[in-house]
């Protein structure tokens, strides 16, 4: 069994919340709440008072966070967004549909393969102060998620036999604040650095790239900080498109 660097496990420590209060056993949480947050998006600068809109859908995917150790879990979303821009601020909500595959390997008699799947609504905001080309502030991220399948159904059952100490809910609630730093390249390209703490994904680092109509962002860190190798790495990319 590999060890995480003692760095780690304090870092992994701060967006736990209340996921410390079940102790420091085996345990299991719906699916999504690995999932990375997605890049927050905004639309062209425009004045004060001006309410900028648009639509968004988008898919994203890759290996998210799994509970523990030797585990691993990969899931993919679908994201159906409305877009609010003004000045100071930037607001994205909507609906979004998951699936995904758990690869549970700490409980000996369940060691197996589980999916999970489900439909979740989200918010996603932000507010910034615009100096020059540079957009700096901070945002938060909430999102709720029903989880459906065969994933759902171990968690009860490891937690029902005592096996793990797990949430056996079938909902999950989740909220994650970041610091945001936007660079506004020209009116049709930014790139923006976040680095959100919470759930979904507990730490994600991303960055989103805008142009025209299309988003792309993508989030990455090493699992291991002592040895940080690509095969062990949580990572998720995403790209969205304005919708006519």
């Amino acid at each position: 069994m590999r060890k995480k660097a003692p760095i780690q496990k304090y870092i992994l420590m701060l967006p736990l919340f209340g996921l410390l209060i079940v102790g420091c056993g085996v345990h299991y949480f719906p699916g999504i709440t690995g999932a990375h947050v997605p890049g927050v998006i905004a639309l062209p600068r425009s004045g004060n008072a001006v309410l900028s809109k648009a639509k968004y859908f988008s898919l994203d995917g890759g290996r998210i966070v799994a509970f523990n150790e030797e585990e691993t879990s990969t899931a993919f979303r679908g994201h159906y967004l409305w877009v609010h821009s003004r000045k100071y601020s930037a607001a994205n909500y909507g609906f979004f549909a998951y699936g995904g595959v758990y690869d549970v390997e700490r409980v000996y008699e369940y060691q197996d393969e589980y999916g999970y799947f489900g439909p979740g609504m989200e918010f996603n905001g932000e507010i910034h102060y615009p100096a020059g080309p540079v957009d700096l502030g901070i945002g938060a991220s909430l999102s709720g998620a029903f989880e459906l399948g065969n994933f759902t159904a171990f968690r009860k059952n490891a937690y029902r036999n005592g096996r793990a100490e797990n949430d056996a809910g079938m909902f999950a609630f989740m909220m994650s604040a970041y610091p945001l730093i936007r660079i506004r390249a020209s009116d049709r390209t930014t790139v923006a650095f976040q680095f959100a703490i919470g759930l979904p994904g507990m730490i994600s680092p991303t960055i989103t790239l805008q142009h025209g109509n299309f988003a792309f962002w993508s989030s990455w860190m090493p699992r291991y900080l002592d040895e940080p190798e690509w095969k062990d790495s949580i990572f998720t990319i995403g790209i969205g498109h304005k919708v006519p």
